[in-house]
């Protein structure tokens, strides 16, 4: 036993000695340790250095629960090995105990450090509970020594976690978990859990011995046992005992994983930076601060859970953040949370911050106020970790409230549960968030509303935004005056000591009393109920020495806000320490900024100031700190200025430490701020101080006369900004000098916008000539006119439409240039020339760019310019000065930018127009603008000229073919392809790729379909997984059912499926339709379709995470793809419900329309396939009609599902009235969609008219009009008559010479000569080569075509048949072209489905492989059609076909449409 004890004792000196080596103090002769002996004593003497006991214990409720919980094991076993230390006068407990109160202490009252404490002490709970367990056993020599060099670890811990919290700076812990991530902290946890694991084995192994041996006793004395059934019950809780105590370990670890999954899902990092908030608003709280609120009648009916909702108003500064903290406080006195207590009565809260992203946003405030209530509740804790096992359920406020709120506390599993939520700061959350919680919170106010209780606090502009979304009369807590005028008298004498004269010793004592005693009343009367207005007011006097200024100021202070910022002005005013001219220029442009700058663009804008170069070095400090009653800064990040703030204080306390520490890792200390210049946004604080600075700085508006020498002269800001901007877009070297946060793009877009806010009659005329200098080389300078507009953001038409289109901008800028005042002798005989020529005409003064923009159209030089772009810049300009008749001025919208509305004409007097030399260049690129408007001949022609000019350029080629693909001449257009394929060099394996890939798509149009593959796996070679070719490649390979090799290469596709920052290849294919239907069939049949779905999931999550508006078509095209290949059929009507309940929480998604339609269809025809059963084996169908009814009654569904949703379901029922005798029910049904047909059919628009027929179509046939049904769908049924006669005549005449030439053969042949054969489409060959001249060129040049015998100033017609206009698929996935189905068959039942004739067998048969449509249902066979009944839908008129007046009138009359 002594040999025990010295190595006991042997562990405890070196765990002191590490502890001395850690923190400098020694425990051992420390006199505080021996009166530590218990929690008790732990918390006395933490409170005792903190001061207040109440407040402390209060304000750090969290801390005060884990810290008793984690340290009670080690107390008791403390006192259970009391004595055992015969070198130390304490027990096991106190040098542990003494370790957790200096760690404590060293946390110097910063709220994250006492978080990182709290995790880490919870972290060590886990063990230190189990402690309390031993003490009530003999402890076995082994386990004892085990349990001895547990709490010596932990007194390592505890030392490296002090250190870590002396020497860390505080971005270590923004994370409260940053002392777990501390190196030595981790080292020492991971040897703490080694050995925890060895006492587990330990325990495990002394458990069996003792198991063993009481199965012995059992065997040996069963007989007696059978007498004596108490020493039967006594042994069995033994052995129950023993069981527990071995799996212990494996419930930790569930728990463990369950309370990290909950953290990850319902964003445990919000959850800290709520309670930080709500720590610090605690903090600045004074005792007392909101107790009125105990007193409201409203109040106590909802503390006594009569009200599910207590609404709290209050306006601007009146505390109502002072008074959201106290309401937890009070409840928190109630209903104590302390997760040991039996209690399941949970509370929750929320901050919401309009300039924290984070904390304004719906599901994320649902979230983390589920996350919080976890905390309290073990049954709502898990209920909630197994919702949370599918990130679905919390993926949209909706969902969240549903799944984890509704699902919960609406069920009988909730009974013994309830819930208080607070929510602060309504009023900062946007109006769409807002919608959302209000909307979510009415169906608290039903009869049968659980036991969820919410307190909303918000200001006064919202109650009739919430009256709106009640039911029932809504009453209000009003925080008025009369109610926090306690409250701010004790605030007020609680700060008023902070004013400097109070304290000053010059003063008399009697003098300084009186003065506080006037300072209070002052305040007190001046206050209404604002806790802002006294904050201010005391700002203003805390440092004023003299008794008289202060009553001065208090006399002369303002009642309102637009009178409390000209009095913040003043005090900044006479702050000589202030640059007033940069703050002017801040003031200025943020005043007068077309758009939001970036801290950058501010920086860069102060740096053109002189001294140049210099700007303000500390410019985030003081908009951060001395200017922040103004200014407001947005990182990315959403840091507030307090957390940084906080940062800084930190870093401040702990810099001598750092550099001095030897074992410091980074001496660098951060600067205070350091903010991301280029996604850092600066705007007002608050829109009414840029009111106030437009109306003081116009002299016809101001209320205070301009002596503060601060503000914005709102007569020449925009001068000061437009010169500033036109000196960037005329530096030659600007964007060298500022390579990053540059003003380049604002000067682009918003120069001459500030241009056109120019009041000139009140510039100086060196002022003017400071505007006409660089406007005047803007106009005429080709770098300076390329800078301008390579800048301008694209899209670019509204740039167009509003600046050179806009006829009062052009006479704007020609006066600026006729101005006679200026002093022209400043000028040069050029600028003097171009100065009069731009006054005297348009034509003048666009020129020059006219010039520059032709030249990047069709000059000589390769150059990426987009051609339509100069096109329609080149139009504005002649629109503008060009009266000649090529040029329309009518029939082109500058709305839409189409191409095609030019006459030829036009477009070649555009290109034509100067003195550009028509090269091989000029003609190609014109062509390719021809092309695009559809004058395929003339295109044709020009590109002829450009390749007799340069044979071998490949990029003419490539137009050549592009042409005749145009007049679907595939054969012609692969040759060209090829042509340009051997023409490229060898280096252009991008453009080779290319050309591979438009052969092989051209080669597939006209049947090749292997050789076409062939042609893409090569092009595939040269661009490895790039999806345009991708998607190419897998269509074909779908085409020919080569399934094994598109699982193969989907397969190698796959990135890594944990990484959730980037998209993979094989997520990007799956968001296109087609070839997810390609990739989902290959893997359904072959049964791979875990990987498919594993990436669907992916893209689903990347969606949300990134908070995307394709969120509710990522979850559609899971959620369809799981229906269909992965899902039971007791699975799928959830599914689907879910999927509806997603997609209406994501109205604002690109394609919520689509998808909600989609999801309404599907469920639509579940439940009436379940009907139908029901109905079959003589249930009652009724609870399967109801869910119908829900999905399509437009009385309960109108703001949720939408109409088209609506329309296209009600004819599910429909359907069901109709065939179960109730015609008219039916007919109210159908007549709805039947009015949307015949307005479509009868509107201006032809191009739906195809569209309008289907709808018919689909409804009559519903509707079960048999005639009806068959003459509308012979409308889009001819277009498959004219694709299937198409087909035929398009099929290319030579298809086995083309089938013969290989790409490989073709290659082969033209890379084994070292000059390029170019064969004609006349059979002429001629050798390329690149010595020859233009001339020889042009005179063995022979035509691509007979140009003589077309019509050169045609416009390309559409063809006689688009195969876009025939929308009809077959539904099975069958991959087969339209025009080779020989029959199409649509569901009697399913809405918008639609199979051919080899499908519909499968679907009948069951063996689609897929989950659709029901096999029991029975088909119309829409196609062949009886071909006559198209002259009943349809007469022709002007040569088109157009709706029956008649036949239309004669089914108003049928259906009661007037």
């Amino acid at each position: 036993m002594a040999s025990q004890r010295t190595d006991i004792e042997e562990i405890w000196e070196e765990a002191f000695s590490l502890y001395q080596d850690e923190t400098h103090r020694d425990l051992k002769s420390d006199p505080v340790i021996l009166d530590l002996h218990s929690t008790d004593d732990l918390l006395a003497q933490i409170t005792s250095h903190e001061g207040d006991f109440d407040s402390f214990r209060q304000k750090k409720a969290k801390l005060w629960i884990i810290l008793r919980r984690a340290m009670h094991g080690v107390e008791v076993i403390g006192k259970f090995t009391e004595n055992t230390l015969t070198l130390t006068p304490f027990s096991y407990a106190s040098p542990v105990l003494g370790a957790v109160l200096y760690l404590v202490l060293a946390a110097k009252g910063v709220s994250r450090v006492y978080d990182s404490i709290s995790e880490l002490l919870s972290q060590l709970g886990n063990f230190t509970g189990r402690l309390e367990e031993y003490a009530k056993i003999a402890l076995d020599p082994k386990l004892r020594r085990k349990i001895v060099e547990i709490l010596t670890v932990l007194l390592e811990v505890f030392a490296r976690s002090e250190r870590a919290i002396k020497k860390g700076r505080l971005p270590q812990y923004l994370s409260v978990t940053f002392l777990s991530g501390n190196e030595k902290v981790a080292r020492a946890l991971d040897r703490l859990r080694a050995l925890i694991d060895t006492e587990t084995r330990l325990v495990g192994a002394l458990s069996y011995s003792a198991t063993v041996k009481a199965g012995e006793a059992v065997d040996r004395n069963e007989r007696a046992l059978q007498r004596t059934g108490t020493a039967t019950e006594r042994t069995e809780k033994k052995l129950d005992g023993i069981v527990t105590s071995t799996n212990e370990s494996r419930r930790e670890t569930l728990e463990k994983e369950e309370r990290e999954r909950l953290g990850r899902v319902l964003d445990e990092k919000t959850r800290i930076k709520v309670l930080e908030k709500h720590d610090d608003i605690t903090d600045r709280r004074l005792s007392g601060t909101g107790d009125w609120i105990k007193s409201e009648p409203l109040y106590q009916q909802w503390i006594r859970e009569e009200r599910p909702i207590l609404w709290i108003l209050g306006g601007p500064g009146a505390g109502k953040s002072f008074l959201s903290s106290r309401i937890v406080s009070h409840l928190e006195e109630i209903y104590p949370q302390d997760p040991h207590r039996s209690s399941r009565i949970s509370i929750a809260y929320f901050y919401i911050k309009e300039d924290d992203h984070q904390l304004r946003n719906a599901n994320t405030i649902l979230k983390v106020i589920a996350l919080q209530l976890t905390a309290q509740d073990s049954v709502f804790r898990n209920f909630a970790a197994e919702a949370c096992k599918s990130p679905e359920n919390v993926a949209t406020a909706r969902w969240t409230w549903k799944k984890i709120f509704m699902d919960f506390f609406r069920t009988r599993q909730s009974r013994g549960s309830a819930a208080f939520v607070l929510m602060d700061g309504l009023d900062e959350l946007p109006k769409k968030e807002q919608e959302i919680l209000f909307q979510l919170l009415s169906s608290l106010g039903v009869a049968d509303a659980p036991r969820l209780h919410f307190a909303m606090v918000g200001r006064p502009e919202l109650r009739g935004r919430i009256i709106s979304t009640r039911d029932a009369p809504t009453i209000f807590i009003e925080v008025s005056a009369s109610k926090t005028s306690t409250d701010i008298e004790n605030y007020i004498h609680k700060r008023v000591d902070r004013v400097r004269a109070l304290s000053n010793r010059h003063i008399a004592h009697h003098d300084r009393k009186n003065l506080r005693d006037n300072i209070i009343k002052k305040l007190l009367d001046g206050a209404n109920g604002m806790f802002l207005w006294v904050n201010l007011m005391l700002d203003q006097i805390y440092d004023r020495s003299r008794p008289s200024d202060i009553m001065s100021a208090l006399d002369a202070a303002p009642q309102d806000l637009v009178k409390m910022i000209r009095h913040v002005f003043e005090r900044i005013a006479a702050d000589p320490s202030v640059n007033k001219e940069d703050l002017n220029g801040i003031l200025t442009w943020v005043t007068c900024a077309g758009q939001r700058l970036t801290l950058g663009e501010m920086d860069n804008i102060l740096k053109m100031r002189p001294p140049v170069g210099e700007g303000m070095p500390d410019l985030e400090d003081r908009l951060r700190g001395q200017f922040a009653s103004f200014f407001t800064l947005s990182r990315k990040d959403n840091l507030t200025t307090e957390q940084l703030l906080q940062e800084e204080e930190h870093d401040a306390s702990v810099k001598s430490s750092a550099l001095s520490d030897s074992e410091s890792e980074d001496d660098d200390l951060p600067q205070a701020y350091d903010s991301p210049l280029d996604t850092t946004y600066l705007e007002f604080s608050h829109s009414s101080v840029r009111d106030f600075l437009l109306k003081e700085g116009n002299p016809e508006s101001r209320q205070w006369p301009a002596d503060l020498g601060i503000g914005v002269d709102v007569s020449t800001a925009e001068f000061h900004i437009t010169k500033t901007l036109l000196g960037v877009l005329c530096s030659a070297d600007y964007d060298n000098k500022c390579p990053t946060n540059n003003l380049s793009s604002y000067a682009a877009n918003f120069c001459l916008h500030h241009l056109l806010c120019i009041d000139k009659s009140v510039l100086t005329k060196m002022e003017r000539q400071d505007i006409i200098h660089p406007l005047l080389t803007l106009f005429h300078d080709e770098t300076c006119l390329e800078r301008w507009l390579l800048h301008v953001s694209n899209p670019y038409e509204k740039w167009i439409r509003h600046w050179l289109k806009d006829g009062s901008l052009t006479d704007r800028i020609r006066d600026w240039f006729a101005d006679k005042s200026i002093d022209h002798n400043e000028f040069t005989e050029e600028e003097r020339l171009q100065m009069k020529g731009a006054a005297a005409s348009t034509s003048t003064l666009f020129k020059p760019m006219a010039k520059f923009l032709r030249r990047q159209w069709v000059g000589p030089d390769e150059n990426n310019w987009e051609p339509e772009f100069c096109v329609w810049l080149l139009y504005v300009y002649h629109s503008l000065v060009d009266c000649s008749s090529e040029v329309p001025k009518e029939g082109i919208s500058l709305e839409r930018l189409v191409l095609n509305e030019f006459p030829l004409a036009c477009l070649r007097h555009l290109a034509e127009f100067g003195d550009v030399p028509k090269s091989s260049v000029w003609y190609r690129r014109f062509a390719t603008v021809i092309a695009e408007a559809g004058y395929v001949n003339a295109a044709m022609k020009e590109l002829d000229i450009s390749l007799s000019l340069n044979p071998q350029d490949p990029r003419t080629m490539k137009e050549i073919a592009t042409c005749f693909e145009l007049r679907q001449d595939y054969f012609q257009s692969i040759e060209w392809e090829r042509k340009a394929l051997f023409a490229w060099s060898k280096d252009r394996s991008e453009e080779k790729a290319w050309s591979l890939q438009a052969i092989a798509m051209r080669e597939a149009k006209s049947g090749q379909y292997k050789t076409a593959i062939e042609g893409l796996r090569k092009a595939l070679e040269l661009l490895p997984g790039h999806p345009p070719i991708l998607f190419d490649y897998l269509d074909l390979l779908n085409h020919e059912s080569r399934l094994e090799e598109i699982m193969t290469l989907a397969t190698a596709l796959e990135g890594d499926p944990s990484n959730l920052k980037e998209e993979d290849t094989l997520c990007i294919l799956l968001k296109d339709s087609k070839t997810r239907g390609v990739l989902s069939r290959a893997a359904g049949a072959l049964g791979e379709t875990d990987l498919i779905e594993r990436n669907l999931k992916k893209s689903l999550t990347l969606a949300e995470t990134h908070e995307t508006d394709q969120v509710s078509e990522m979850a559609y095209n899971l959620t369809k793809f799981r229906w269909r290949y992965n899902s039971r059929d007791s699975q799928v009507i959830q599914l689907w419900e879910d999927m509806l309940e997603k997609v209406q929480s994501r109205k604002f998604d690109s394609a919520y329309a689509y998808v909600l339609k989609r999801t309404a269809n599907v469920l639509g025809q579940l439940y009436y396939d379940e009907a139908s059963a029901a109905e079959s084996r003589g249930d009652d169908p009724s609870a399967w009609i109801l869910k119908l009814d829900n999905i399509v009654n437009p009385s309960r569904a109108s703001d949720i599902t939408g109409l088209n949703a609506r329309q296209t379901n009600v004819l599910h029922m429909g359907v069901w009235h109709r065939l179960h005798g109730r015609p008219e029910e039916a007919k109210a049904c159908f007549r709805r969609r039947v009015l949307e047909a015949i307005d479509i059919l009868t509107d201006d628009d032809p191009d739906n008219d195809t569209y309008g027929f289907e709808i018919l179509a689909q409804v009559l046939h519903k509707a079960g009009d048999d005639e009806g049904k068959e003459t509308a769908i012979s409308v889009p049924m001819a277009l498959l008559n004219k694709l299937k006669a198409a087909a035929k005549e398009h099929t290319p005449k030579d298809l086995e010479l083309r089938e013969a030439r290989t790409i490989d053969e073709s290659r082969s042949d033209q890379e084994e000569n070292t000059e390029t054969e170019i064969t004609d489409i006349k059979g002429h060959s001629t050798r390329a080569n690149p010595s020859r001249d233009d001339s020889d060129a042009a005179e063995t040049h022979t035509p691509i075509d007979n140009f003589s015998a077309l019509d050169l100033n045609a416009q390309e017609t559409p063809p006689a048949v688009d195969t876009n206009q025939f929308t009809w698929r077959c539904d099975g996935e069958c991959a087969r072209r339209v025009e080779d189905w020989q029959a199409i068959y649509a569901c009697d039942v399913c809405l918008e489905l639609c199979f051919c004739e080899q499908c519909v067998k499968l679907v009948k048969c069951d063996e689609l492989g897929f989950r659709l449509c029901n096999p029991k249902h029975t088909f119309w066979q829409v196609y062949p059609c009886r071909e006559e009944l198209l002259d009943v839908a349809t007469e022709v008129k002007e040569g088109k076909r157009v709706p029956r007046g008649e036949w239309l009138e004669g089914l108003r009359r049928v259906w009661a449409i007037e």
